[in-house]
C-alpha cells in the first residue's frame, strides 16, 4: 500500500512539473457527494486544490455509518446492509484536458486510491442448529479511474458529476461467537449450549463501477 502511494504520488510530480501557471483567481474547492450518503451511509467530504491550469490535487474523507456486505464467511454470499462505523480516505489526481473552458470548469479524467475501514458489531446469524454473532473489520484498498464533467453554477458554486471503473481488494477480519442450540439426539432435541470464537481472515477482489454526484465551493 505505501509503495502503490508513493509511485502515485511520484507520478502526479512528473506530471506537474513543467506547466506553466495562468492567472487562477480562485484555487480551492471544498465539495459534499450528497449521493454517496444514500447508496452507502457516508458523510463525505473532499479538498481540492487546483496546481495550474490543467492539474489539481484532491484529499477525500468519508465516515461510515452503515456499509453493504457482499460476504461474512468463506461458504456465504449475502448482499445486505449492516450497521457499522468506519472512515475513507482517498487522494486523486485530475487532469483536465477541455481546451475551451478554465479550470475548475470542463472534462477531466481522475485515478484513485481509496482505503476504507468500517466495523461491524455483533452481526448474529440463525443456522439449522444455532446461531452464530460476528463481529467484522471490513478493510478496503481500491485503484479507480473515472472520468467526469465539473462547471461552476456561480463565481463561487459547482457541480460535478463523474463515471468510473476499478478494482477493490476486500480483507475481512472476523471476530465468529458460536452457540449450538437444539441438537437432535437419541431421546429427542437436547438444547446444548457450547460457546467458543474463533478469529479469521478472508480476502476477495472484486470490480466495481463508480456514478457519483458533487457540489462545491471555490474559494
Amino acid at each position: 500500500m505505501r509503495t502503490s502511494i508513493f509511485c502515485f504520488l511520484f507520478f502526479i510530480t512528473l506530471i506537474v512539473n513543467g506547466q506553466s501557471l495562468d492567472s487562477i483567481k480562485y484555487k480551492n474547492l471544498i465539495k459534499t457527494y450528497p449521493l454517496s450518503f444514500v447508496t452507502s451511509g457516508q458523510y463525505n467530504v473532499s479538498y481540492e486544490r487546483i496546481i495550474n491550469n490543467k492539474n489539481s490535487f484532491e484529499c477525500n474523507i468519508g465516515i461510515y455509518r452503515f456499509d453493504w456486505l457482499n460476504e461474512i464467511n468463506e461458504e456465504q454470499i449475502i448482499p445486505r446492509k449492516y450497521d457499522g462505523l468506519g472512515y475513507s480516505l482517498q487522494i486523486d489526481y485530475k487532469r483536465y484536458f477541455g481546451k475551451r473552458k478554465k479550470i475548475p470548469n470542463g472534462w477531466y479524467y481522475t485515478p484513485q486510491i481509496l482505503y476504507k475501514n468500517i466495523y461491524f458489531k455483533n452481526i448474529t446469524r440463525e443456522w439449522c442448529n444455532g446461531v452464530d454473532s460476528v463481529n467484522l473489520n471490513k478493510h478496503v484498498i481500491a485503484f479507480k479511474f473515472l472520468i467526469g464533467y465539473q462547471m461552476k453554477l456561480s463565481n463561487h458554486v459547482t457541480l460535478g458529476c463523474f463515471s468510473g471503473i476499478g478494482i477493490r481488494k476486500h480483507i475481512y477480519r472476523f471476530t465468529q461467537y458460536w452457540q449450538i442450540q437444539d441438537v437432535c439426539t437419541k431421546d429427542g432435541y437436547t438444547k446444548i449450549e457450547d460457546k467458543n470464537s474463533q478469529v479469521y481472515t478472508n480476502t476477495r477482489k472484486f470490480p466495481s463501477l463508480h456514478l457519483g454526484l458533487n457540489v462545491g465551493y471555490l474559494f
